[in-house]
């Protein structure tokens, strides 16, 4: 073992010499190390050493075959010096003794005793120097070694052969994979006359002159030519090479081989197979073609060409379409091929194609699309078959009376304006349709940032008009929990609408229904009720947050659509043994019939109408559920309802869980002896419900809130003082505010009632329908307290 040590070690046992010459290394700054006995100074030597002092006296009398043998076994870049302590001096006339030991030691320096300490460290660093060259030499070396093992490796890894050839020798030196090339075995010579011998005749001429011209010219040079092994056999090689000129003028060419023998065994295999596959296509009686998997030709057959007399570049990419195809089918033809690129099905149509002679005719169209082992489309593959003679005898069998082809011509007529019609009728109603779910989104995003904003604009209103300690901290905690829900349904929009791989982690149920509760409530019509029960000790599970939002979102649609007049939608989990939770969807809609229930999954299957569904909803669910590592299962029976199961495993890492809010709560907000009105507050939003209150109460107002209408008609019927009723219009639970007013007014005629709402739907039409008083969100404290004066003098009046 050799390290790139810089000490000294010092072997003289007998006298002052040891710790002498340890003390004049020190002082010179050179660690030094005394040995005892010769095994201790060999070991010290093996352990590393920049150079060793020794006395010659104490190599006389002991056996120097383990230090003979240890200098013998040195590696090749090391010649360890040794400094001699010498009564008589180093000559062999002087000291006879010095032959043995410079014969044993090798590279040995003699200095006689008694020596000078400057003499001895100038000797001492000479010899430190020479051992640190050593170890710069064994270090290049080394690097050389491992670079040349790197190129080695990596030549082999590209089964790339080495080769070097002196121009002016002819000498040819080459590795065993360049020899493997020419049909030689790894230890087979091959010499530069063999080589140029093996090099098939029909190239030689060629690759000489090729050869030469980078000799004379470019200096590098690529060229392919076949040779012949020694067996005969015909291969290809490829050959690069680069020229060296040496200081003397020697031109040297280094460069590698490879072995392209399958690479153009293939070629030409892929050549014969794409002429037979032209051939095939050619002798067909159908115009063949072929797309890139984004719709594009890239392939039409002769055929195709001589029956429209146009070339295959004017035809490429999508041009045929507009180039061959007859005015009148050219958005239909196009709207089936986008349909089936963009949906990835099968194409099957029937259009005309222009004959050169601007004839013309009909044809059928069939494409299929081809996929890898992975599923996706790497290509679409199609025949066009002329179907002329059969549209024709079609027209002829339909002719066969004047009576029976006017009547063809006029339900022809009458059915192709009917199909216009439809497809006019069907585009209206789609774009309806999208600008309808354009308005329910932006009515909901409405109605919630308008609460919002009123309970942010109320409560500055507010603190502006008072300095009221604790009720200025509590508007300013309900501004900010406003803030925070602003926050929270924009991000729950943002996941709503993103698509991403999924990323598991633990949920708990009955706090992330709660948390989509207004997603769900946007969701749904008010006429649908929506009931939720979780069993005791309800296990978290592992899944996605934001596919399983999704996945509950397209369900609950599902179940709204199947209650096309209002119901109860029941949202219940409980554990299912060993590791999984069901959560079920139950709704009292009209339920589907055994056949349809086999078909839900199937992506695009939808028994809505045109424009009302895209049939991708249960497939998204049944995707996320199986991704997830769960089921999801279906029970149906017409007009009986239905029931669907998301199976989905546990989880049983940690994660912390949210209080869901109250439904109903009573503000007192002053004394009561103070109050001169009481007003019962309708509002299911907590923040605008307590902003409110707060605004009452600056009003002079005593306010009782409720959080729906259920509430409300409850809080009328127990016998509460209640002089104006100040309700929401958008109010989950199956009743909104117009229609509590309407109830209210059967109940008790007399008593004010008082509409607020941000968005404009039809229960607002509904409620000024009934000429109700409606304060718009958001508002500020002197119009709250404006109408609240005119319902109050009506109250009077009665």
């Amino acid at each position: 073992m050799h390290t790139d040590s810089e000490r000294a070690l010092i072997f003289a046992p007998m006298g002052r010499d040891a710790p002498l010459a340890a003390q004049i290394l020190q002082e010179a700054n050179i660690a030094s190390s005394i040995c005892h006995d010769l095994g201790y100074f060999v070991e010290d030597l093996e352990r590393g050493a920049a150079f060793a002092v020794v006395a010659e006296d104490a190599l006389a009398s002991v056996n120097l075959k383990p230090l003979y043998e240890w200098i013998g076994s040195q590696p090749f870049w090391s010649d360890f010096p040794f400094l001699v302590l010498t009564v008589r001096g180093g000559g062999v006339e002087r000291n006879p003794g010095a032959q043995r030991l410079t014969e044993t030691l090798g590279n040995a320096t003699f200095l006689e005793r008694p020596f000078h300490p400057t003499t001895f460290v100038s000797v001492a660093r000479t010899a430190a120097r020479s051992r640190l060259r050593q170890y710069k030499a064994r270090d290049d070396q080394l690097a050389i070694s491992e670079s040349e093992t790197r190129l080695r490796f990596a030549l082999e890894a590209g089964q790339l052969g080495s080769w070097q050839l002196d121009v002016a020798t002819g000498f040819l030196q080459c590795s065993s994979t360049f020899r493997a090339a020419f049909g030689r075995t790894a230890d087979e010579p091959l010499s530069h006359a063999e080589l140029l011998a093996s090099i098939h005749p029909g190239d030689r001429a060629r690759v000489a002159v090729e050869t030469r011209t980078a000799i004379d010219d470019s200096g590098d040079f690529r060229t392919e030519y076949r040779v012949i092994w020694p067996d005969n056999s015909v291969h290809h090689v490829e050959v690069r090479g680069r020229k060296r000129v040496a200081p003397n003028g020697d031109i040297t060419l280094l460069g590698v081989a490879l072995d392209i023998t399958e690479r153009r065994l293939a070629e030409s295999a892929l050549l014969v197979s794409e002429e037979r596959y032209r051939t095939l296509t050619e002798a067909l009686p159908q115009l063949v073609w072929t797309c890139l998997p984004d719709g594009r030709c890239n392939y039409l057959s002769k055929q195709w060409t001589d029956f429209t007399g146009m070339g295959r570049e004017e035809q490429l990419d999508l041009r045929w379409l507009d180039l061959a195809v007859h005015p009148d089918d050219r958005a239909r033809t196009w709207e089936h091929w986008m349909g089936a690129v963009e949906e990835h099905h099968a194409y099957d149509i029937e259009f005309r194609v222009r004959r050169r002679d601007g004839v013309y005719h009909w044809f059928k169209v069939r494409g299929i699309p081809i996929r890898n082992e992975r599923g996706a489309i790497i290509s679409w593959f199609g025949t066009c078959t002329d179907i002329q003679d059969i549209v024709e005898a079609r027209e002829i069998l339909t002719r066969s009376s004047e009576q029976l082809a006017q009547l063809v011509a006029q339900r022809t007529l009458a059915l192709e304006e009917s199909m216009t019609e439809r497809q006019r009728v069907e585009e209206v109603l789609r774009q309806s349709q999208k600008m309808e779910a354009v308005g329910q989104l932006t009515g909901g995003l409405a109605h919630d940032f308008n609460n919002l904003i009123q309970v942010i604009s109320g409560g500055l209103e507010i603190i502006r008009l008072g300095d009221n300690s604790a009720g200025r901290v509590k508007i300013l905690e309900g501004m900010r929990r406003a803030a925070d829900r602003a926050s929270e349904l924009t991000r729950q929009l943002l996941a709503f609408s993103r698509k991403q791989m999924l990323k598991p982690e633990p949920i708990r149920l009955e706090h992330q229904i709660v948390a989509m509760r207004e997603l769900l409530d946007r969701s749904l019509r008010g006429d649908i009720r929506v009931e939720t029960q979780f069993a005791q000790g309800l296990w978290q599970v592992e899944a996605d947050p934001t596919q399983l939002e999704l996945a509950i979102i397209n369900i609950a649609v599902n179940a709204r659509d199947a209650m096309p007049r209002g119901g109860t939608l029941t949202i219940s989990a409980n554990n299912v043994v060993p590791d999984f939770v069901r959560i079920s969807f139950k709704d009292s809609g009209i339920g589907m019939n055994s056949v349809t229930l086999q078909r839900i999954f199937e992506p695009f299957y939808t028994t809505k109408e045109v424009g009302k569904g895209s049939g991708l909803g249960l497939p998204q669910v049944y995707g996320f559920a199986q991704q997830s590592g769960g089921d999801v299962q279906v029970e149906s029976h017409p007009q009986q309802g239905t029931t669907v199961s998301l199976l989905l495993p546990r989880s049983t890492r940690a994660t912390v869980g949210t209080e869901a809010p109250h439904a109903v709560a009573v503000t007192p907000m002053r004394d009561p002896a103070d109050m001169c009105w009481s007003v019962l507050l309708v509002e299911d939003d907590d923040e605008v419900a307590a902003l409110t209150a707060e605004m009452l109460a600056q009003l002079g107002y005593e306010a009782t809130r409720v959080s729906n209408a259920a509430a409300a008609l409850g809080a009328l019927a127990n016998g509460r003082r209640i002089d104006v009723v100040f309700t929401d219009v958008m109010m989950p639970g199956g009743m909104n505010g117009a229609e509590l007013a309407r109830e209210i007014r059967r109940r008790r005629p007399d008593l004010p009632v008082i509409l607020t709402t941000g968005y404009d739907g039809d229960a607002v039409a509904a409620a000024k329908a009934q000429s109700l008083p409606l304060l718009r969100k958001p508002y500020r404290l002197e119009a709250l307290s404006g109408i609240l004066d005119m319902a109050a003098a009506i109250g009077r009046a009665h």
